[in-house]
């Protein structure tokens, strides 16, 4: 069970022993110490464990000289490490560990690259090098997705033969995806949330957007493990109308302590995920595909970089059965929920479904609520040992007010519900709030004391 107390516990035998020659470690024995912490419990769950702040404190001073030529493995070991334990190292450190991420770039296989880049972002890094950010990462995206969409391809070919009574041959991979293609079990070309973590990491490190071959490719490897059953192919929709818009990526800045949202539209929180490979309970509608977690990855990728998927995707993404359904959305905490609304808000080209909507506004009440027993102030400091940062975690003022002003946009609003006024109440939520972000609120009726919201 996750421990519950709101402090570190004390140190246990192994973490005295530790503590009392923490100086005569190297910071690889440090490193592999809270390498161990971190997997004592399997992710979406906070670690079983939790060291004593002192050891990656002791690490990151300890490896500062040397963390710009870590090796891959040392590199996914870190950033797991370091973004479980809730632990952010320093502006020189995360440096260092840019530039040892793009030197050892071609060391690390797709899924274990995505664990890291994502994990990466949690605890802090909003940089990568040039040309990680111009050649590296859009190339490997666009490669994968090239190829899992010739492997939904050919497996629709397949499905076709088949169904004549012919031998499979493969030879349709000029077909664009439709229902029944192929997605994350076709053709051995990845793991598709592999493909997610990678598409949300060039949003959030702010690589530009990609071609319209890429943004095509990347929507047909997709297509199956978005949603359900809906008729419509990604062929017809595909044919007609640009993709991918002209205008530069929303930078997707994520900060370790308090989650927040720009002003200007931009999204700041914790990408808090199941980490690319590990199931978090799979879909509620028990089919396979992406759960509701990847699913808001996929598309704040997306939106980052200024893509605006056809309708007929979106729609399936949204809709009924959809990894993003109505029904989809109580799995999402307010940090999901926020990204979710900012995201279909960026990148349609008009409100979504009304029960959309309404399920969404209800939500966020539902996850505003959740948010109150976390005390006065949001993410406290100290909660090591509460349930971790993500879609079920934790959320910080920012991410609430994000999910309000985002749900306005939609057409939704929640009004004057006694969730939100008790959660702005007491002040110090609504003071972490920066000036924008509080007169944004007091304007559609969210101020403390405000009464009725606006309509």
């Amino acid at each position: 069970m996750p421990l519950t107390t709101p402090h570190p516990p004390p140190p246990t035998p192994p973490q005295s022993l530790t503590l009392q020659r923490l100086h005569e470690l190297s910071g690889d024995s440090l490193l592999t110490v809270l390498y161990a912490f971190a997997r004592t419990s399997p992710p979406p769950h906070p670690p079983r464990l939790l060291p004593d702040p002192r050891i990656a404190a002791r690490m990151e001073a300890a490896t500062l000289p040397s963390v710009a030529t870590f090796t891959p493995r040392q590199l996914q070991h870190a950033a797991l490490s370091l973004s479980r334990l809730r632990h952010n190292p320093g502006e020189q450190w995360l440096a260092g560990f840019a530039t040892a991420l793009e030197a050892g770039w071609g060391g690390f296989g797709p899924v274990a690259l995505g664990e890291t880049l994502v994990a990466a972002a949690e605890m802090g890094l909003t940089r990568l090098g040039r040309v990680c950010i111009s050649e590296q990462l859009p190339g490997l995206v666009c490669r994968m997705a090239a190829e899992g969409a010739m492997a939904a391809a050919s497996a629709e070919a397949e499905a076709v033969l088949t169904g004549l009574g012919r031998a499979g041959t493969g030879a349709g991979v000029g077909l664009r995806l439709q229902d029944g293609g192929g997605g994350s079990g076709a053709g051995g070309w990845g793991d598709v949330r592999t493909l997610v973590a990678l598409v949300w990491a060039c949003g959030h490190f702010g690589c530009g957007p990609p071609s319209a071959q890429c943004t095509q490719d990347v929507l047909a490897a997709t297509w199956r493990d978005i949603g359900g059953g809906g008729s419509s192919s990604y062929a017809a929709s595909s044919s007609s109308g640009n993709t991918s818009s002209s205008g530069s990526a929303a930078a997707a800045t994520i900060t370790h302590s308090q989650s927040a949202s720009s002003s200007d539209g931009g999204a700041r929180g914790d990408p808090g995920r199941q980490e690319p490979g590990e199931e978090a309970g799979g879909r509620q509608g028990g089919g396979a595909g992406l759960c509701a977690g990847d699913a808001v990855l996929l598309l704040h990728g997306l939106a980052c970089m200024g893509v605006r998927p056809p309708g007929a995707w979106t729609g399936r993404l949204l809709g009924p059965g959809g990894a993003l359904g109505p029904g989809e959305l109580g799995a999402l905490g307010v940090v999901g929920l926020g990204w979710a609304a900012w995201s279909v808000l960026k990148v349609g080209e008009g409100p979504p479904d009304r029960a959309w909507v309404d399920a969404l506004a209800g939500r966020v009440v539902e996850a505003v609520g959740q948010e109150l027993g976390q005390g006065e102030g949001g993410e406290a400091e100290g909660k090591e040992g509460e349930a971790g940062r993500g879609w079920e975690g934790e959320g910080g003022p920012g991410d609430v007010a994000l999910a309000l002003v985002s749900l306005v946009g939609l057409g939704g609003h929640v009004g004057a519900c006694a969730e939100v006024e008790a959660y702005w109440r007491g002040g110090r939520r609504w003071g972490a709030l920066t000036g924008a972000e509080r007169a944004t609120l007091a304007a559609l009726g969210y101020a403390p004391g405000a009464g009725a919201g606006a309509g």
